[in-house]
């Protein structure tokens, strides 16, 4: 065979291999980036499984303006927040979740929650923004109070976001 052929052929055939290897292998959305890190920290924290740290998922330490660590993740814009009772995930305007990318997180959090925490109710009072939901158990304001909420308010402009939270009652 002529090389004047060959290099034409091999270059086809990397081109279709890259974009196979694309539609195979893509990356997560920020949807299914959220529930895994979800799953991964906090909802393996609270069942005190073993710690993932932050970190081995590939987000950065910061501190925000109040002086609390934080992870920021750089592909998703997806901040990290942990503390004694709670593990949050939010995103911020300009980078806070699309109307859309709330919704597929919702879609993607409700089984998750059933499969896991299924004896925890969904707690019709736990609004705020246009996409919602929350399991809650516990009086409001009780310090047994816990539960798993999703927000997100998309439309709001430059105050759009989002935020994903695991609260554990509060210890005494």
């Amino acid at each position: 065979m002529k090389l004047k052929l060959l290099f034409p052929i091999v270059s086809f055939g990397l081109a279709i291999g890259y974009v196979g290897s694309q539609l195979i292998w893509s990356p997560p959305s920020r949807a299914e980036r959220t529930i895994d890190v979800f799953k991964a920290i906090c909802v393996a924290r609270y069942l005190g499984e073993p710690d993932m740290s932050p970190l081995d998922l590939g987000f950065e330490e910061s501190l925000s303006p109040d002086g609390q660590r934080v992870w920021i993740d750089g592909i998703t814009a997806l901040f990290l927040s942990l503390n004694e009772t709670s593990c949050s995930l939010s995103t911020y305007a300009p980078h806070a979740l699309k109307k859309w990318e709330a919704e597929q997180t919702l879609a993607l959090l409700e089984p998750l929650v059933s499969e896991v925490f299924p004896d925890l109710p969904h707690d019709p009072r736990a609004q705020m923004g246009s996409i919602h939901k929350g399991w809650m158990v516990g009086e409001v304001g009780s310090q047994q109070r816990w539960g798993i909420f999703f927000f997100a308010y998309p439309e709001w402009g430059d105050g759009a976001g989002s935020i994903l939270s695991l609260n554990s009652p509060k210890q005494n």
